[in-house]
């Protein structure tokens, strides 16, 4: 399956039955060396598969484990310059809608456009000083499905000690640009991802393979809900 494939069986409420047998398809070619793919550390504090990278739209495998640590330097608020659609594989995580709003009074954070080249992303600190607010917060488990549409402000929020791996689509919509939401006196700077080498992706593969093996073809397409 590519993006298209992954989007119509999204579209067509058939994700339940393919996505996850797809994905164990990815890590074990991983495993095995037939995919040659290396794992990113992403600030946010998640391991990311990028499955297929095109020039407009991407698949990845994202990985949130306990113990991970991030090296954020921003908050977890940020927007996206990119339509986001998100599979649940396993696992359950929040999606925060925040509203974000110029400053009235004292502002509580900067906002920063986030330039992303290769491994390096440079935040440039804006003259715009905001504040913000949760708007709608939403719980999404196995086989959910959610959207995000590009310029909209969120946090992913995922329960201490708990592994979730979900699988995102994303398509760019220019002039859109990536925003965070960081602390008032910080200055711009950069931040690069880091890879994980061969060994510590495979065994980051394997940790996906072994929970989605753990879960049979009638298990996988029930349960869950789509938001």
């Amino acid at each position: 399956m590519d993006y298209q494939g992954i989007q119509e069986a999204i579209e067509h409420g058939t994700a339940r039955e393919s996505l996850p047998g797809w994905a164990l398809s990815v890590m074990q070619e991983i495993i095995s060396g037939d995919r040659e793919l290396t794992a990113v550390r992403h600030p946010l504090g998640f391991l990311c598969f990028p499955a297929e990278r095109l020039a407009t739209r991407g698949v990845c495998v994202h990985l949130w484990a306990p113990g991970r640590r991030s090296a954020l330097t921003t908050s977890t608020v940020h927007s996206h310059s990119w339509d986001l659609t998100s599979y649940v594989l396993y696992g359950t995580l929040r999606n925060q809608r925040i509203r974000v709003t110029p400053a009235a009074g004292p502002a509580t954070h900067r906002l920063f456009e986030v330039h992303s080249r290769d491994d390096v992303d440079e935040l440039q600190a804006t003259s715009r000083l905001v504040s913000y607010q949760p708007e709608a917060d939403s719980v999404h488990g196995p086989g959910s499905v959610y959207f995000l549409p590009a310029g909209e402000f969120h946090a992913t929020v995922v329960p201490d000690g708990q592994e979730v791996a979900t699988v995102v689509l994303s398509r760019s919509r220019p002039p859109a640009t990536d925003v965070a939401l960081g602390p008032v006196h910080a200055p711009s700077h950069t931040l690069s991802r880091s890879r994980c080498d061969p060994r510590e992706t495979a065994r980051a593969a394997r940790l996906i393979a072994g929970r989605l093996a753990e879960t049979g073809p009638g298990e996988r397409a029930g349960g869950g809900r789509h938001d």
